[in-house]
């Protein structure tokens, strides 16, 4: 909604757009003609009319309209003799040279013989008997849920002579009775859903049986099979259970896919109280528990290798002279029960931790960590270097000087990636960058910045503040501040002086009030008031100077009189607002 003020009388040239209603007073406020922004016109007194009144809205009159031959409308023309045919009629009775009108049932009665082609009827028709030659085509598609809401329906039965056919969903014997299909051996379909196939021919195939279908077969429930019983005889898979069915399938592949874990002989998914032979290797994608004490693991035939439980220690040991060996026979371990022998024609890599309890000796130059694993230096804080190059310094001593931290150097530090330093770094003794946060005195504090030649300096905050302000921004050592026209001020249903601020009415006004504009000894050039009216409920605003101020050179008021009207005045001049 946008609003234009200005002192004195108004002149425009253009055309006049009004969003809302129009009225015109007169000097006491009395409204003498209207438009509403419903399109609606009113006025107290006569309103003449030189030529022809076009209306492209609706017309209303309290009293009678005379038209002198006949009522034009667009292209109709509705002479005297027209309008006959619309007076004295009755609603839903029919009369000769008469309009016909339903009554509020949308019916009509005492009508003659209708000559007519096709006939549609929406609604019920009532007949004795209907008889055609053709066929009853029903084109209402209502779909069928009971016995009395079909697009066809009878209350008697239905014989049919010929085919049927169904394009949906069919309910038959929905209420009682049994639906026959067949004649000596007929299938037969209760009111109970209870299906009977009374045919008692065999299956030997899966295309003979009294029962068949070509496709798949759900049964909810329990199935009981009087006889034999061929399942996957052509392909697929029997299953049986649900998620972690067993399957059997067409080539005989039994699929145990309960995941059950064992941890005994007794709850695995796959049980035997006997032992389990297997012709062909076997598979097994977790753990192995051999359960009895002293039990034996034999792996061979002519030279076997056996390893054998002890009962005790958790041990098990193989037999002794016996050989594990690894890639090449000659590359094994061994005992004998008195010594343990690693025999290597090359090289023995120990890729993991090693504690030796007694000493450790070599004769050859030694290589830790060459290709993984870490080289660990001292003990709880010790130094690692990983086979990847990276020295680790685990212990954590702070440093105070050169000669303290954890890591020392007496030359300098070059550094060719990134460095990030957790704690505190000190720089020439000098110059010190915590890592914690610090709130800032932004009268005193430094702020460190790049400079454009790539140096990094320093300057004081509250010389920045003044530096980036702008115009309307003050910067008083170091805290920037706006105007206060950026404040907001609620005045509610009294007279009130305006402030250099958001000004809005916070009430309906039952009365007339007076706003008054700030007084000059305030102000300043460029200061700005702005002002906002609420529900005036047909009273007035008057934003009006005081002392000797003038409103557009105007020593008068500028009035707000419509709901939500809005006004900004600028302070130009000594006593002088303007309107913008």
């Amino acid at each position: 909604m946008a609003y234009k003020f200005q002192m004195g009388a108004a002149v425009m040239s253009g055309s006049l757009q009004q969003e809302g209603d129009f009225s015109v007073e007169d000097e006491d406020d009395n409204t003498k003609f209207s438009v509403s922004k419903a399109g609606v016109v009113s006025g107290s007194s006569t309103l003449d009319f030189v030529g022809a009144i076009k209306s492209i809205g609706a017309m209303a009159s309290s009293g009678s309209i005379t038209a002198g031959t006949s009522f034009i409308i667009g292209s109709a023309d509705l002479n005297e003799a027209d309008m006959e045919k619309l007076d004295g009629i009755t609603n839903g009775t029919a009369a000769a040279s008469k309009a016909v009108v339903l009554d509020a049932s949308k019916n009509i009665a005492t009508i003659g013989t209708v000559g007519c082609g096709a006939i549609t009827s929406t609604g019920n028709s009532a007949m004795a008997q209907l008889t055609t030659s053709g066929r009853v085509l029903v084109d209402d598609t209502t779909d069928a849920t009971s016995k009395t809401d079909g697009s066809l329906q009878t209350d008697g039965g239905l014989s049919v002579a010929k085919a049927i056919y169904n394009g949906t969903a069919a309910t038959l014997a929905a209420d009682s009775g049994v639906v026959t299909i067949g004649s000596a051996t007929a299938a037969t379909f209760s009111a109970a859903g209870l299906l009977n196939i009374n045919n008692v021919t065999d299956a030997t195939s899966k295309t003979d049986g009294s029962l068949q279908t070509d496709g798949g077969l759900s049964v909810a429930k329990a199935i009981y099979n009087g006889t034999a019983a061929t399942l996957a005889a052509d392909s697929g898979v029997v299953t049986i259970g649900s998620a972690t069915a067993a399957t059997f399938s067409a080539a005989g592949l039994l699929n145990i896919n309960n995941a059950t874990e064992a941890t005994s002989a007794t709850d695995g998914s796959l049980q035997t109280d006997g032992g389990l032979s297997v012709v062909k290797s076997a598979v097994i994608g977790d753990d192995l528990d051999l359960l009895s004490d002293s039990c034996i693991f034999t792996m061979g035939s002519t030279s076997k290798f056996a390893l054998t439980d002890q009962g005790a220690n958790n041990c098990v040991m193989a037999t002794s002279g016996h050989r594990l060996a690894f890639g090449n026979a000659g590359e094994y371990i061994t005992g004998d029960g008195t010594d343990l022998a690693i025999v290597s024609s090359g090289d023995v890599d120990i890729t993991g931790d090693t504690d030796v309890v007694g000493g450790l000796s070599s004769t050859q130059a030694s290589v830790f960590a060459s290709a993984a694993g870490t080289t660990t230096i001292g003990s709880a804080t010790a130094a690692a270097f990983t086979a990847a190059g990276i020295l680790n310094i685990n212990n954590e001593t702070d440093a105070t000087s050169g000669t303290d931290g954890s890591l020392q150097t007496d030359g300098g530090l070059s550094v060719v990636k990134k460095a990030y330093i957790a704690g505190n770094a000190t720089l020439a003794g000098a110059n010190t960058i915590a890592a914690a946060d610090t709130a800032i005195a932004v009268a005193d504090d430094f702020l460190y910045f790049r400079d454009a030649d790539g140096v990094m300096k320093r300057d004081q905050w509250a010389d920045i503040a003044t530096a980036i302000a702008g115009t309307g921004i003050t910067a008083t050592a170091g805290v920037l501040s706006v105007s206060a026209a950026s404040g907001v001020d609620a005045h509610g249903d009294a007279n009130a002086t305006l402030t250099e601020a958001f000004n809005y009415a916070s009430a309906a006004m039952t009365a007339d009030r007076v706003w008054s504009l700030p007084a000059s000894a305030g102000m300043a050039v460029g200061d700005v008031v702005y002002v906002k009216a609420g529900a005036l409920n047909g009273n007035k605003i008057a934003v009006t100077p005081v002392g000797s101020q003038t409103i557009d050179g105007v020593a008068a008021a500028a009035n707000l009189e419509s709901d939500g009207g809005a006004i900004s005045l600028k302070y130009v001049a000594a006593n002088a607002w303007m309107i913008f």
